[in-house]
């Protein structure tokens, strides 16, 4: 019975914390120069990691986060460093954070 109460509260701290949104546009979930302030969870669609290379003039995207990944810069985000990357998440996304 002690394991169910403390289960229920952990999940009552999260429920409170926990944010669902729904992307049907591109959009920029992490601009660089800025800190990281959310995780995510992409429970449908996808997001991709990106930066701008000024030597070739484009962006170059390193990293692409699938369904059920979860997605940040970790450096920003547990260092509490301005980010040197852009996250986007792609339409018809929706993410947990």
């Amino acid at each position: 019975m002690l394991e169910k109460h403390y289960a229920d509260r952990l999940t009552a701290a999260v429920d409170k914390r926990l944010t669902v949104t729904e992307h049907r546009h591109r959009y920029l979930l992490l601009n660089a120069g800025h800190t990281a302030e959310h995780l995510y969870f992409i429970e449908k669609g996808i997001a991709r990691c990106f930066y701008l290379d000024g030597h070739a003039g484009r962006e170059v995207t390193p990293i692409i986060w699938k369904e059920r990944s979860i997605d940040c810069d970790p450096v920003s985000f547990f260092r509490r460093k301005p980010s040197e990357m852009n996250i986007e998440v792609m339409p018809g996304s929706l993410l947990l954070s």
